[in-house]
């Protein structure tokens, strides 16, 4: 009987089915990754290849702007996975095969959401699993981890995107309300600084490599954070909104200063680990951007005391985007540390002469340097 209701329900809102675009891409990506893999090398078939999936590739695009095919995209999960499969494909994680399958599940969700605003609940819903996702990723050995990561930040990332969107939609619905649109706000709102806060407290668990990925959508989830925030500004100091609005400017000023100590910690660490007798150009460069973001963020504190709430997040908004760019700069830093840590690891190695050897990076060094160079390996080794 539920099957019957939920195919009936699918028929009903067949025409108002609207697939999510950036779904729709990565879905059409990854499925069309799996045909390739499944085709026979060679010459002669690089060449069909081509032919055949420009072909379907534009057939494919024109098909799936259509609501049937949507409606019959969900009707083949639905039919044609157990439910085995169903509540496998609930805990898969990105990388893992289900992965896909529970992405459609929640399109479908989506899809049979029945207002704007219960698509952004469930979006905000969604976009917490991407962030327990990569959290899993990050604390557990899983196999792939670098590319398992960076995968999952892509998929979050669309998600913002998507989240940002529907917040626009509502606003621009006529027959959603001031206040259902100021509660909608406030959801996103708090969706986007809880992704900062876990993508502060995950980012350090990942390869270094990952981190440059997660400070881009550090940056879409503040953006997506401002934008909610505006709308809860814009309601007025006297409105009912003011003292939500004001809590939330407060969570954005906790989670800007932890970036900012996040970003001075780094640069010290990279500074101190460098062994040089004088700090570098380009260190003491960084520390004076974060003395500079240190006397602003104490500016916007007191904007923020002082319930100037216009002001503030005009300062929140710079603020922001300067400590994500040091954030960005200091793992970039980082990186170039570790590689040229590396590089004198290796040439010492080569120049090594005693009869006791080990072995680091491929390259047979005396034991007493592999030992030394082993903690700077472990940042260029690929998890298992």
């Amino acid at each position: 009987m539920n099957l019957y209701r939920t195919l009936r329900s699918l028929r009903d809102r067949e025409r108002g089915i609207n697939p999510d675009v950036a779904w729709v891409r990565a879905t059409r990506d990854t499925l069309l990754m799996q045909v390739r893999n499944t085709m026979p090398s060679g010459e002669l078939a690089e060449r069909s290849r081509t032919s055949f999936f420009r072909a379907l590739f534009e057939q494919a695009t024109q098909a799936v702007r259509g609501p049937a095919l949507a409606v019959l995209s969900v009707l083949a999960v639905v039919l044609g996975g157990s439910i085995a499969s169903v509540s496998a494909a609930e805990r898969a994680l990105p990388g893992d095969k289900l992965f896909t399958v529970k992405l459609i599940t929640e399109q479908a969700r989506l899809a049979l959401a029945g207002t704007a605003s219960d698509k952004v609940r469930l979006k905000a819903a969604f976009t917490t699993r991407r962030l327990e996702e990569l959290k899993t990723i990050a604390n557990t050995d899983v196999q792939k981890k670098e590319e398992r990561a960076a995968l999952a930040t892509d998929v979050l990332k669309q998600d913002l995107d998507t989240l940002k969107q529907q917040l626009s939609d509502v606003q621009e619905d006529p027959s959603e309300g001031q206040d259902q649109v100021m509660e909608i706000a406030k959801t996103v709102d708090q969706s986007a600084v809880e992704t900062a806060k876990v993508l502060a407290d995950t980012k350090e668990a990942l390869p270094l490599e990952v981190q440059e990925r997660v400070s881009a959508v550090q940056t879409k989830a503040a953006d997506v954070g401002m934008k909610a925030l505006e709308v809860l500004v814009g309601a007025g100091p006297d409105s009912d909104m003011a003292v939500d609005a004001h809590a939330s400017l407060e969570a954005h000023v906790n989670v800007v200063s932890d970036a900012i100590a996040a970003a001075k910690a780094t640069a010290q660490t990279t500074a101190s680990s460098s062994g040089a007798a004088a700090p570098s150009a380009s260190a003491s460069s960084t520390s004076s951007v974060i003395q500079a973001l240190e006397e602003s963020l104490a500016t916007l504190s007191q904007l923020v005391s002082e319930r100037r709430l216009e002001e503030a997040v005009g300062a929140l908004k710079n603020v922001t985007t300067k400590s994500i760019t040091t954030q960005q700069q200091v793992t970039q830093e980082a990186l170039a540390a570790a590689a040229s840590s590396t590089a004198s690891g290796a040439g010492a190695s080569v120049s090594g002469t005693a009869n006791a050897t080990g072995t680091v990076l491929g390259v047979t060094v005396p034991a007493a340097t592999a030992s030394s160079t082993k903690p700077t390996t472990s940042t260029n080794a690929t998890s298992p």
